[in-house]
């Protein structure tokens, strides 16, 4: 599924977003918010909350295993990661 393929994500009542699935795998990108042709620079701070909105404001239900597609960078973004996500 490339990401022009993809539909628009739905809400969930609780303003969350629905994850995209195809052939069973849930997936959820930031390329499915912005428009194809707009141009996003990504910079410290802003990385940070949109991963933190991908990891707690997208109903994931229960995951197995969960792939990080990661922009090159400083740390920040693996760095809290390591802090908000909780393994089992």
């Amino acid at each position: 599924m490339g990401l022009g393929d993809a539909p628009e994500p739905r809400l969930t009542a609780r303003n969350h977003l629905i994850p995209i699935t195809n052939y069973g795998v849930k997936s959820m990108s930031m390329g499915y918010l912005v428009r194809q042709d707009a141009p996003v620079a990504w910079r410290g701070m802003m990385v940070v909350k949109a991963l933190q909105q991908l990891l707690h404001e997208v109903e994931w239900g229960g995951l197995d295993m969960l792939v990080l597609d990661l922009p090159p960078g400083t740390g920040d973004t693996q760095l809290t990661i390591a802090q908000q996500v909780k393994l089992d």
